[in-house]
């Protein structure tokens, strides 16, 4: 509801020679000087109306105040100046009401979080088996390097090579020559045996280390993931994720 149409009300007429038993302390304003505060009020009013600006309706409020005031000097507390400064007194709470609305809510004051829990020691057997199986990955790790690389980079070359030296003694007509071939065919055959054997001993051994070190990694962590944790308002479990 537009505030306008509380503050249309008129202060009422002065009662003239009206007497009050409250004599005020200083001279009483002028008839004139109420009617200039109160329309300059309502100008106030309709500025807030218009804008929504909270500024306008406290100065609005403080010259009603005012109004009040020097009515109540100016005309005492008769039972007729009591009526007449009644409309601006709803006037009055009706603006408080307004401004109580517009006021900011208090901000609460913010809780100092509570710092996180000291990180558990890692006891000396946790650590030595961490170093264990880490070493154990690394280890796996270049064993099947070598071993792949054994196999695809001498063994497999080594029996291109025997199949190639065989089928060129199969097509040799000098039995000198075909020796020769053949001899090159029985070094390259050593080669891819021995090299195929020792990458595919590396291969198993690698796979076999790198399985053991990522169970024994997973079985200290699983360990890790539950600590008990104690902290400044908490006792109880800290669970840590990892990845």
């Amino acid at each position: 509801m537009m505030l306008a149409a509380v503050m249309a009300v008129a202060p009422a007429a002065p009662l003239v020679g009206s007497t009050t038993a409250h004599a005020a302390e200083h001279a009483p304003p002028s008839k004139e000087a109420l009617d200039q505060i109160y329309t300059d009020a309502q100008i106030h009013v309709e500025r807030y109306n218009g804008t929504g600006d909270v500024a306008q309706l406290q100065t609005a409020h403080q010259m009603l105040g005012e109004w009040l005031r020097g009515h109540a000097q100016l005309y005492g507390y008769s039972e007729q100046a009591v009526a007449a400064r009644a409309p601006v007194q709803q006037q009055v709470a009706a603006i408080e009401d307004k401004l109580g609305e517009s006021a900011p809510a208090p901000t609460p004051a913010a809780t100092p979080a509570e710092p996180p829990p000291p990180p558990t020691p890692v006891s000396a057997d946790i650590a030595a088996r961490q170093r264990r199986a880490n070493s154990m990955l690394t280890t796996g790790f270049v064993l099947g390097a070598v071993g792949l690389s054994s196999i695809l980079f001498v063994g497999l070359p080594a029996l291109g090579l025997r199949n190639n030296a065989l089928d060129n003694a199969s097509t040799e007509e000098f039995r000198a020559e075909e020796e020769k071939y053949l001899r090159r065919a029985r070094r390259r055959h050593t080669t891819m045996i021995v090299s195929m054997a020792i990458g595919g001993v590396f291969t198993v051994a690698g796979i076999t280390l790198v399985s053991a070190g990522a169970a024994s990694k997973n079985a200290v962590n699983r360990e890790l993931s539950l600590s008990p944790a104690v902290g400044p308002s908490f006792a109880g479990g800290s669970l840590r994720l990892r990845f």
